[in-house]
């Protein structure tokens, strides 16, 4: 049989709310799972677009020191290119 110090704090309003304080927890923790188990389902079924993304993305980052060396290449080239131009355009006008 229960104690009467027992049956006051399970008819109490406290316990109510810890009761339904422990059930919107649990609630939560299942809202929680669900939503895990979603993401999951979806990066499982996306994993081959979400590797070949990211192949993508790597092989465009190992082009990058090579492209700036392109461009300092061509930059080098415009200048050397107006400077003759200009020299040219100084003989030109006499």
């Amino acid at each position: 049989m229960r104690s009467p110090h027992l049956l006051r704090i399970i008819s109490c309003p406290s316990a109510h709310l810890l009761n339904k304080n422990e059930q919107d927890i649990h609630s939560i923790v299942n809202q929680v799972a669900h939503l895990t188990n979603q993401i999951n389902g979806l990066l499982a079924s996306n994993r081959d677009k979400i590797d070949t993304t990211i192949a993508t993305v790597q092989a465009g980052v190992e082009q990058i020191p090579q492209l700036l060396s392109d461009v300092r290449t061509v930059l080098a080239n415009v200048q050397d290119i107006s400077k003759k131009i200009k020299r040219a355009g100084g003989r030109l006008g006499r």
